[in-house]
């Protein structure tokens, strides 16, 4: 049964959210067990594709395709995010902001974060496989992908000062990579 945007507006803001902030509303539909509830809140983010995800709360949500579309959080403002243990494999996060956001064992594998702003996040424990991190800004950044982490990244892309890679490499100032 189809539930008009305005009514489903008001029905998550009252059974979902302690507040009637619209961005809790979606991440507590996010973020729920039943598949049918969460599809609800990608109907809504999608029909409120200028909504800010600001400081929200996606721990352990399942954001993936097939399930959700893949370029649901492109360009989104996710800053200060806690997406601790979210699945985020091969979704479209190009331009999205997601500065200080908690990325802790979150499943990236495949996403595509070219362009993305990661200053000061947490991505310890990430999964970075077949990343793409071209242009991407990480300065600050913390980082400890699972070993043999494979990314894609260019001239472009900001890293942390002193980044130490799997394969005994580590980057200095200005993005060369040098040998030990």
């Amino acid at each position: 049964r189809t539930i008009p945007m305005t009514a489903l507006m008001d029905t998550v803001t009252m059974r979902h959210a302690k507040d009637s902030e619209p961005r809790a509303a979606v991440a507590a539909l996010l973020r729920h067990a039943d598949e049918a509830v969460r599809q609800q809140g990608v109907e809504l983010l999608r029909a409120l594709p200028d909504l800010s995800l600001y400081g929200t709360v996606l721990e352990c949500a399942h954001l993936a395709p097939p399930e959700v579309p893949r370029d649901l959080l492109f360009g989104r403002n996710l800053s200060g995010a806690n997406l601790r243990g979210a699945v985020l494999a091969h979704t479209d996060l190009r331009g999205a902001c997601l500065v200080g956001a908690n990325l802790r064992r979150v499943d990236l594998r495949g996403a595509d974060l070219r362009g993305a702003d990661l200053r000061n996040a947490d991505l310890q424990g990430a999964w970075l496989h077949t990343t793409d991190l071209r242009g991407a800004d990480l300065r600050g950044a913390r980082i400890r992908p699972p070993r043999f982490a494979i990314w894609r990244y260019d001239s472009e892309t900001k890293l942390p000062e002193r980044f130490y890679l799997a394969t005994g490499s580590f980057v200095k100032r200005g993005g060369l990579i040098q040998k030990k």
